[in-house]
């Protein structure tokens, strides 16, 4: 499930990389495929990043680039690196239903994420739990314009409730531009150039 498929279909092999926009920085051009590395290296406080960019420009499939690498790094050193939780918005909508959101983080890896019996593993909670306690979690949280307007509040909410209690901990959001991203704050703001002809 969720990102193993990727990992199996070695997703190197038909990621193309991105360029993209730092709104932080004058629209200085970033076409490093490695960019949340550097971002992650560049910061010691929490941050937080809205990558947005028009309908099929490769938003889902940059960041489920990052949380692939973000994972197979952890896997080869995991003491010193992150561990990315991938969290479709849509899919959220669809378990959190339109009451309130109080489901946590961990427990909602452990529903998306589950191992052959079902369940997620305790090792994987085990090391989710200790990466939130040193704040090690990449919180990645894609596809915001897919969210129905009736839930937004609860979205909303949701995502001050993680910014409080994940303080430390980054947060990438994707989404197309002014879509219902206007009561959400974020540290900084990356745009996704379309594709060129020779990408």
């Amino acid at each position: 499930r969720g990102l193993g498929a990727f990992i199996k279909k070695d997703l190197e092999q038909i990621y193309v990389p991105h360029v993209l926009i730092d709104k932080s920085q004058k629209s200085k051009e970033l076409s490093d495929p490695t960019i949340l590395e550097r971002l992650l290296d560049r910061t010691t406080d929490s941050f937080s990043i809205l990558v947005e960019g028009n309908a099929g420009s490769g938003k889902t499939m940059l960041l489920r680039n990052w949380a692939v690498n973000l994972a197979k790094f952890w896997l080869q050193s995991k003491s010193e690196r992150y561990i990315p939780i991938y969290l479709p918005l849509g899919w959220l909508e669809r378990v959190c239903g339109k009451g309130p959101w109080t489901k946590s983080l961990i427990e909602l890896a452990a529903q998306r994420y589950p191992d052959v019996t079902g369940r997620a593993s305790e090792s994987l909670m085990l090391a989710l739990k200790e990466a939130m306690k040193s704040n090690q979690v990449v919180i990645m949280l894609d596809a915001m314009d897919e969210i129905s307007e009736s839930v937004l509040p609860h979205l909303l909410d949701w995502w001050n409730m993680i910014h409080t209690s994940c303080a430390k901990c980054p947060k990438v959001l994707t989404s197309r531009p002014s879509i219902h991203t206007g009561g959400v704050s974020v540290d900084n703001k990356l745009y996704v150039r379309s594709f060129s002809a020779q990408q």
